[in-house]
């Protein structure tokens, strides 16, 4: 018989951390269920940081997202379309929604991160458009408003003024 009455505990701990976010939650439950208050706080810590390395692969993805196809809408322009610009928008929500979730991702954050996901941003669209891309500004990436109406008017009125 094991002289350790954790060790079952423990094993289990160790099965929950590495299934999920979900089952590391039930495994904290049963500790506080039974008194285990050491360990329920080294999980709930571990919990914590698991949601947040989630939340982080989260908003790279949907940062790299939101740059692709802002990308793809300046060089593009005959891939402009209302899907694409929905995915702009869908995608600006997201790290909005994450945002708001996290106070870490600020915009001195998002700035730290900036060149790192512009470049994986810019591989995937070079590739894709066999062409080379040089970079964006903030403005273009969270200041602009994307839509294909909009777009149009402006080239209208750019035609316009140039009287050709």
């Amino acid at each position: 018989m094991n002289e350790d009455p954790l060790a079952e505990k423990k094993i289990l701990w160790a099965e929950a951390a590495q299934e999920s976010d979900y089952a590391l939650a039930v495994a904290l439950k049963e500790a506080i269920e039974t008194a285990q208050w050491t360990l329920a706080a080294k999980k709930v810590q571990e919990l914590l940081e698991s949601m947040q390395v989630s939340q982080e692969i989260e908003l790279g993805r949907a940062f790299r997202e939101l740059m692709v196809c802002i990308l793809k809408w300046h060089t593009l322009p005959s891939k402009r379309s209302e899907k694409l610009a929905r995915k702009i928008r869908r995608s600006a929500d997201e790290i909005g929604y994450l945002q708001a979730e996290q106070p870490l991702f600020d915009q001195k954050y998002l700035e730290l991160v900036w060149e790192e996901t512009f470049q994986k941003a810019k591989e995937l669209v070079e590739q894709q458009a066999k062409v080379n891309l040089k970079t964006l500004t903030w403005e273009q990436v969270f200041g602009e408003e994307y839509s294909v109406a909009r777009e149009e008017k402006r080239l209208a009125e750019k035609y316009k003024n140039t009287g050709s």
